[in-house]
Parts: structure tokens; C-alpha cells; sequence
């Protein structure tokens, strides 16, 4: 007899992002990645959305005042649109880079928390992953200090170097 699987929207959702954090830093599979992280960012945005409570999306145009919002949610959900139709462009081609399925995952990520009660030791390692990483972005933040201890100097470190050393710190403490 096969066992039955059941989950919430919320545990589906921290699955994917776990999944998608692991697929990310060990290198795997970018696309799956994304597509991960889009679909819990989706179920995410919902539930925000059905509790009131104000996501990313909220404060994203401020951070770009020169894009309006629409053009913001475009670009973001690029590989997610791409990934789920192929009516009107079968032969549709995409390129995007590491560095946007992280920020895209670090947005998904903070979108969770504000939703879940308890975030995942993947997703807090992410976090301050991505926090350490991006110097120019949280060096003046408390967070920062706290990321860069986990992680020192990961900022100079080549791209490969970054994701194992988050690889590393997940795989320990899963």
C-alpha cells in the first residue's frame, strides 16, 4: 500500500525553498532552483496576502525607482513565466545568472518568514549566506556581523568558493 503525503501550503512551501537552497549552493541545478523557489514564493505571496500582511513585493519599487513595478515583477518572475508556458513561444530560450535566483531566493525566504512560525536551519544559513556575500548590500546592518563571523571574507571568495562554503555549513547541520 502507498503511503499518502500530506502538507500544508506553508510546509509545501519551506520544502521547495529548502530544496531550491541546497540545489543552489551545491551547484545542481539552477533552473529546478528557481522554478523551486518561484512556486513557494507564489503559495508565499497568497498566503501573505490572505492574512494582510505586506511582502517584498511591497517595498521592491523603492529599492528600483527608476523600473516601475511592473517591469520589477517581470524581470523577477522571468524564469517562472518561462518555466510554465510554452503556448505562444515553444522555441523560447532563457539566460539568467546565479546572482538572480539568490536574490530571488533571499526575497522568498524573508516573504516565509513573515508567514512561518520557524524558518528552517537551511534557510537561516542561507540568509546570512547571502548576507555575508553581499557586503556592499548589509555591511552597515547588525545582521552583517553576524553573517560574516559564519562566513568570513566571503565576499573575495570566487563564486564556486561561496556556494560551497554554504553548502557546507547546510550539509553540517542537516
Amino acid at each position: 500500500m502507498v503511503e499518502l503525503y500530506t502538507a500544508s501550503k506553508i510546509t509545501a512551501a519551506g520544502c521547495q525553498l529548502d530544496t531550491a537552497t541546497e540545489l543552489l549552493l551545491s551547484s545542481r541545478d539552477l533552473l529546478s532552483a528557481a522554478v523551486l523557489i518561484h512556486s513557494a514564493w507564489s503559495v508565499t505571496k497568497d498566503l501573505l496576502a490572505h492574512k494582510k500582511t505586506e511582502s517584498s513585493r511591497s517595498w521592491m519599487a523603492e529599492l528600483f525607482p527608476q523600473l516601475t513595478e511592473i517591469e520589477i515583477w517581470r524581470k523577477l518572475d522571468e524564469v517562472w513565466t518561462f518555466s510554465k508556458h510554452a503556448n505562444k513561444d515553444p522555441d523560447a530560450v532563457i539566460q539568467f545568472s546565479g546572482g538572480y535566483v539568490e536574490a530571488v531566493l533571499f526575497l522568498a525566504i524573508y516573504d516565509f518568514s513573515q508567514i512561518s512560525p520557524v524558518k528552517s536551519k537551511t534557510m537561516d544559513i542561507y540568509e546570512l549566506w547571502f548576507i555575508a556575500k553581499n557586503a556592499n548590500l548589509f555591511s552597515g546592518h547588525e545582521v552583517f556581523i553576524q553573517a560574516s563571523k559564519l562566513f568570513p571574507d566571503l565576499a573575495s571568495l570566487s563564486y564556486k568558493q561561496q556556494a560551497i562554503a554554504g553548502f557546507k555549513l547546510i550539509s553540517s547541520v542537516s
